[in-house]
């Protein structure tokens, strides 16, 4: 879980949600859509 308080932490969410789905195997257009729903 990450507290979003400023954009940047906005940023850092994405950042950390499309790690974790690159680690868990989905496809690259996969990652571009999880980011953004974050």
């Amino acid at each position: 879980m990450v507290s979003i308080y400023t954009d940047v932490d906005v940023v850092l969410a994405r950042q950390k949600g499309r790690e974790l789905a690159s680690e868990l195997g989905f496809a690259l257009t996969d990652l571009t859509l999880i980011a953004t729903a974050i």
